[in-house]
């Protein structure tokens, strides 16, 4: 998804979609961020949950409450219950949940201000998504949820880049 968005914006000239790639890859993102070990992004993952405890308290409470009780319920591991879609997100530079405007807009602040933005933007969408969230009663429900969100706001743009980068 994140190289056919670059190739379709550098209108399918494959060699400056390289360049752009390896420049966001190596210029842009943290070291190691897409290696086998994703050290950068596992770094981003820890960063990201302490600000989402700072921003969002009741937010992180919550969705570490319904991880909590997923594991006492028996079930298999349960990783942090943001984790499942912010490394996604970072993963596709938010090509896979925001609608393509608001996508580019994104990546314009980030190639501008660095890659800082991925955090500031992904704590805005939690935030968006907080009322709904703070009504989720279990892991399952979380999962069904955040499946329909995802979905609407990539299709019904319902994370619109006027709203969510400010």
């Amino acid at each position: 998804m994140l190289a056919a968005l670059i190739l379709q914006v550098m209108q399918g000239s494959q060699s400056a979609t390289v360049k752009v790639m390896i420049y966001l890859i190596e210029g842009v993102l943290p070291e190691s961020y897409f290696a086998n070990n994703l050290r950068g992004l596992s770094v981003d993952m820890a960063v990201f949950r302490d600000l989402l405890k700072l921003k969002l308290p009741d937010l992180s409470r919550h969705l570490d409450h319904l991880q909590q009780d997923s594991k006492e319920s028996g079930t298999s591991y349960e990783p942090p219950l943001c984790d499942v879609f912010t490394m996604q997100w970072f993963l596709t530079i938010f090509s896979n949940c925001l609608p393509q405007g608001t996508v580019l807009r994104v990546w314009d602040l980030m190639f501008l201000e660095g890659d800082q933005i991925l955090l500031r933007t992904a704590l805005a969408i939690w935030q968006n998504l907080s009322e709904r969230m703070m009504s989720v009663r279990s892991a399952d429900e979380f999962y069904s949820i955040m499946a329909v969100l995802t979905r609407e706001m990539l299709e019904f743009g319902l994370m619109e880049s006027n709203n969510l980068i400010k």
